[in-house]
């Protein structure tokens, strides 16, 4: 399974971890969760621009 962030707002309680993207703590905690269970999770804006590892940001 593949999941893809991108443009996720700003918030009270997030923080930001990419141009456009902001987690809380607990959005962080499930996308580690998500990582543990195999699922590769990676950072793109747009379907054109590069991937990026989500390990590289948290």
């Amino acid at each position: 399974m593949i999941v893809s962030l991108g443009n996720i707002g700003s918030k009270p309680g997030r923080k930001q971890i990419a141009k456009n993207i902001f987690l809380s703590e607990e959005e962080r905690t499930l996308i580690q969760e998500l990582q543990k269970l195999g699922v590769n999770v990676f950072l793109q804006m747009l379907y054109t621009d590069p991937k990026t590892e989500v390990d590289s940001v948290l």
